[in-house]
């Protein structure tokens, strides 16, 4: 999932009327600092991380916080996941 702001836009509505954070499926998959989507390798595009992310966080994988930033995180840690559906 290309993370646009009319995407972000929509996450951060849906989300935060449930007050819930979720991984959007990227991570740093080879521990170089490149964030990407795992599935086809794509460097995360616009983005909108929270202060100091992602370069000073300790997890791999990034989640929309409640605030409707990006994040890094632990990739053990449970949250709901969003998807999209390609048409």
């Amino acid at each position: 999932m290309s993370v646009t702001l009319q995407k972000m836009v929509v996450l951060q509505s849906l989300l935060g009327s449930y007050a819930v954070e979720a991984w959007i499926g990227a991570k740093d998959v080879n521990g170089d600092d490149n964030v990407r989507f795992p599935e086809d390798g794509r460097v995360v595009g616009y983005t909108f991380w929270g202060r100091s992310e992602p370069l000073h966080s300790t997890g791999d994988c990034v989640k929309i916080t409640q605030a409707g930033d990006q994040a890094m995180a632990d990739c053990d840690t449970t949250l709901p996941f969003v998807c999209e559906i390609l048409q």
